[in-house]
């Protein structure tokens, strides 16, 4: 079992291109070295295509880009082996907001306006949401 606190850690920048089969691969390099815990990039399922992972769409399941869950299993048990432990970059308020039926980018192009709109420069007036598709609010538009 490797310590619970970290002597010495490796941090690997996981993509679809270097999933967790290509990290599995490292692990005895990593144990050579004296490595006690692999800090991996998130690894949960992000935006596709996404580089760095910390754009997540589901906390509750692993990036099929990575390799999906057989993926990470074979990782973990190669971690197991060789007594090395994980860190998981995690950063909860790192996720991409996202309405059924929405696209990403509109879902956050709407919620960047909503809180970027400079209210000293605001036109106030209700009108349907087009974020929402079916709520009315008060909008700020320039003027």
């Amino acid at each position: 079992m490797p310590p619970s606190i970290p002597l010495a850690t490796y941090r690997i920048q996981l993509t679809p291109n270097f999933g967790f089969d290509q990290a599995a691969a490292l692990v005895p390099y990593l144990k050579a070295l004296g490595i006690s815990h692999l800090y991996a990039s998130p690894f949960l399922k992000a935006r596709t295509g996404s580089l760095h992972g910390y754009d997540v769409v589901d906390h509750n399941s692993f990036n099929p880009e990575l390799g999906g869950e057989d993926a990470f299993r074979h990782l973990s048990a190669a971690l197991a082996t060789a007594d090395i432990g994980l860190i998981l970059d995690f950063v909860p308020n790192h996720m991409v907001a996202r309405r059924p039926g929405m696209g990403t980018e509109v879902s956050l192009r709407c919620f960047v306006r909503y809180r970027l709109a400079d209210p000293a420069r605001a036109s106030w007036r209700w009108r349907l949401d087009p974020c929402s598709r079916n709520v009315l609010r008060r909008s700020a538009g320039t003027r």
